[in-house]
C-alpha cells in the first residue's frame, strides 16, 4: 500500500497524511487526520503561532498510536463519514459535516473531548516546521469488514 505525495496546499480536514517532524524526541514519521491544516493557536506563552492540528493515528510509518483498530475506526466515525480515496491503495479520508476550509470547530472537540483525551490522540505541530517536510496522503489499516463496506466489494 503505497502512500501518494501530496502538497501542503492541499490538505484540508479529514485528509490522513504522514509528514516528518522535528520534536524534542526526534525526527519522526507520524500519521495524522488533519482536524485544522492552519489555525493560529494563542499560547501562554504569548506566541500567536500558526499550528497544524490532528488527531494522531500512526507513529513511525506502521506503528498504531491507537493499538485497537475498532476503537480507532470508532474515533473516525464519530468525528466524521469514512470515504475511499484512493480503492487500489487503501487511501481514505474522513469526511467531516459543516467544517468547510475553517477546520474542526471547538464545539465539536468538546463533544469527543473524553474520547480523544482516553487515547490521547490530540497533537499540534508548528505549522512553519511541518511544512518543511514532504506531506503523503498515508493508506491506514482498517478491519477488513469496515474496508469492505466503505469500498462495496
Amino acid at each position: 500500500m503505497p502512500k501518494q505525495i501530496y502538497s501542503w496546499g492541499k490538505v484540508k480536514p479529514g485528509d490522513i497524511i504522514s509528514f516528518r517532524y522535528q520534536s524534542k524526541d526526534g525526527n519522526k514519521l507520524s500519521t495524522i487526520l488533519v482536524l485544522n491544516p492552519r489555525v493560529q493557536l494563542y499560547r501562554e506563552t504569548g506566541n500567536n503561532d500558526l499550528y497544524l492540528v490532528g488527531l494522531k493515528l500512526e507513529s513511525q510509518g506502521n506503528v498504531p498510536h491507537i493499538r485497537n483498530k475498532n476503537e480507532m475506526v470508532e474515533l473516525l466515525n464519530r468525528i466524521g463519514t469514512l470515504q475511499v480515496v484512493d480503492v487500489k491503495n487503501e487511501i481514505f479520508r474522513v469526511e467531516i459535516e459543516g467544517v468547510g476550509t475553517r477546520g474542526f470547530r471547538q464545539s465539536e472537540y468538546n463533544k469527543l473531548k473524553k474520547f480523544i483525551e482516553q487515547n490521547k490522540a490530540y497533537r499540534t505541530y508548528k505549522y512553519e516546521k511541518v511544512t518543511n517536510s514532504r506531506v503523503f496522503l498515508e493508506p491506514i489499516v482498517l478491519p477488513k469488514r469496515i474496508k469492505e463496506a466503505i469500498i462495496g466489494t
